[in-house]
């Protein structure tokens, strides 16, 4: 008697990985009035949704005058065709800005955010 093999994929999340809240802020920047230079950064639509959140190791890459931040979370939550790279999280009381969103397996199940973190809420982090 044979036995089958039975070829699964590799599980990459599944509903009870989801195990922390994080909320979701859709930002639109305002063209500044006349006469004035400073634009207006909005954030509407908070949404909050469970997810599984990992930390990566975060790096920063220095390129001429410029800082840039490397990956610092991955974080995966059920699928939402409203989150794009303009979406911040607020987790933990931090800012993160999502540098790229996977739709895994394009099953519109899940979505694998790649982001950076910067900084505290509180303290203008948004604008970086």
């Amino acid at each position: 008697m044979s036995k089958e093999v039975i070829q699964r994929k590799n599980r990459v999340s599944c509903i009870g990985d989801m195990s922390e809240r994080i909320k979701l802020h859709n930002r639109s920047i305002q063209v500044p009035e006349f006469g004035t230079y400073d634009f207006t950064e909005t954030f509407t639509g908070t949404k909050t949704v469970w997810a599984n959140v990992q930390t990566a190791a975060g790096q920063t890459f220095f390129t001429g005058a410029n800082i840039d931040v490397g990956l610092s979370h991955i974080i995966i939550i059920r699928y939402d065709e409203a989150v794009t790279s303009e979406t911040w999280i607020e987790f933990n009381g931090n800012n993160l800005k999502i540098i790229s969103v996977e739709n895994l397996d394009e099953n519109n199940e899940f979505l694998r955010l790649r982001c950076s973190e910067r900084g505290d809420k509180d303290l203008g982090a948004s604008k970086a």
